[in-house]
């Protein structure tokens, strides 16, 4: 007898005599997991088990039942797999007794106290500068320049706090300590791990590795930059949902150990879009954001701005011009547009690379972490609006360029990747062509 038929006859409650469970006792023992499955979702397993477990062992029935019933209650169906919950108590909380608070900063207005931020901005904007201005102020105490105008103004803004950092894009050796340093920081207060040191490939947003470091170290700022260098490799940003998981422990520790945390996040190559729409990767990274602040060209020369485009806790501020002079920022004043005024201003879709340039561009970067499945590249392509006939375009002017190669594993199903020419394919690949994608 085979499960399926095992199931069909199952599901007629007058079939279960003894005959009936001696008949099909070894094909239910065999396909065990596949018949209480399906059962499951009939909502007959339980009433089947107990009757089985009867007729198996007499006067157990009664106990089998409350295990069984409780198994079932413990498992739910995700994404059409069955998987174990816990046992929840049942207790919640009422908004009488609750208390309310009002937010704290840790850069009043701008920086709220552990929740995630994220700056966000075109390479070359100045987000790296813009981060450890940002730093330097925490770590010695110092007003931060996004509070305005510092002169005539007591410096001190707070006590100094201890800052770690995580970067994948500039090491600390050649420009980020300078930065700091040239900023007024405190570099006894600063704290990284350099992108060469072996541990620095399990830092993750969801590793317990990073949370020991939070732990031992207790900061009340963590800078990660950019936020794809910190994703787990089993997580695609460009699906829905699929960030919120992967960030919200960020969230416990702000509350468990007092810290907060800063996401330093690329803008997409779309053109004539503002605020959210800018935002690469990931729709998860704006919504859990507290707050957002776009980073850009104000289309005056050597003139940049950083408009909050959203603020969970408050009004917007107005948007802060800055501009950087031997590496240290230099405050030029308050605005009142927003980053859809100046992208509007300055005609920002005359700036913007033919429709092939910006996909190159997309894939070079998408690449330049290692070597990815071409599905997950196309989707990420998709998410960022880059049409399959410029994609295809740039894949196939790139390999002419000799920039990347694709290959692929397996037989049914084949899977295809591709990396830059820069980093070497391992043994065994099997490198082919790959034009028509």
């Amino acid at each position: 007898m085979t499960a399926k038929e095992a199931i069909q006859r199952i599901r007629d409650a007058d079939n279960w005599t003894d005959d009936f469970f001696k008949e099909i006792e070894s094909t239910y023992l065999e396909h065990l997991n596949t018949i209480r499955n399906t059962l499951v979702k009939d909502g007959l397993w339980s009433r089947f088990d107990t009757a089985f477990s009867e007729w198996k062992k007499p006067g157990q029935a009664a106990a089998i039942a409350v295990a069984s019933q409780e198994s079932v209650n413990s498992t739910v169906c995700d994404k059409g797999k069955f998987r174990q919950i816990e046992s929840h108590n049942l207790d919640m909380l009422s908004m009488g007794d609750a208390k309310e608070e009002e937010p704290e900063w840790l850069v009043r207005g701008h920086i709220p106290k552990y929740q995630v931020s994220a700056f966000v901005g075109d390479g070359g904007a100045g987000k790296t500068s813009t981060w450890c201005a940002v730093v330097a102020a925490i770590s010695s105490g110092r007003r931060c320049f996004l509070l305005g105008d510092p002169s005539g103004i007591d410096l001190m803004e707070d006590e100094p706090q201890k800052v770690m950092f995580f970067s994948a894009e500039d090491s600390y050796k050649y420009t980020i300590r300078r930065k700091l340093r040239k900023n007024g920081a405190n570099l006894d207060n600063i704290l990284t791990i350099d992108v060469a040191d072996e541990r620095f490939q399990d830092i993750k947003f969801d590793s317990p590795f990073l949370e020991r470091l939070i732990d031992k170290h207790r900061p009340a700022l963590v800078v990660f930059d950019p936020v794809q260098a910190f994703v787990p490799p089993n997580i695609r940003m460009g699906e829905r949902n699929a960030m919120r998981a992967c960030l919200s422990p960020l969230i416990g520790y702000g509350e468990k150990y007092g810290c907060t945390f800063l996401i330093i996040v690329h803008t997409n190559k779309m053109g004539g879009v503002w605020g959210r729409k800018r935002m690469a990767d990931s729709s998860d990274m704006w919504d859990l954001s507290r707050c957002v602040e776009m980073i850009g060209e104000t289309g005056e020369a050597g003139i940049k701005y950083i408009s909050q485009e959203k603020s969970n806790y408050g009004l917007l501020k107005p948007t802060v011009l800055f501009s950087i002079e031997d590496e240290v920022i230099k405050y030029r004043g308050m605005s009142d547009k927003k980053d859809r005024d100046f992208i509007t201003d300055v005609n920002y879709n005359t700036r913007q690379a033919p429709a092939k340039e910006a996909a190159k561009e997309f894939i070079l970067d998408f690449l330049k972490d290692g070597e990815k499945e071409v599905t997950e590249l196309d989707e990420m392509a998709r998410v960022e609006s880059i049409s399959k006939n410029a994609l295809k375009d740039a894949k196939t002017e790139l390999r002419k360029e000799g920039r990347i190669k694709s290959w692929s594993l397996g037989f049914k199903p084949k899977k295809w990747f591709m990396r830059l020419v820069d980093d070497s394919l391992t043994a065994g690949e099997k490198t082919n062509e790959y034009d028509k994608k």
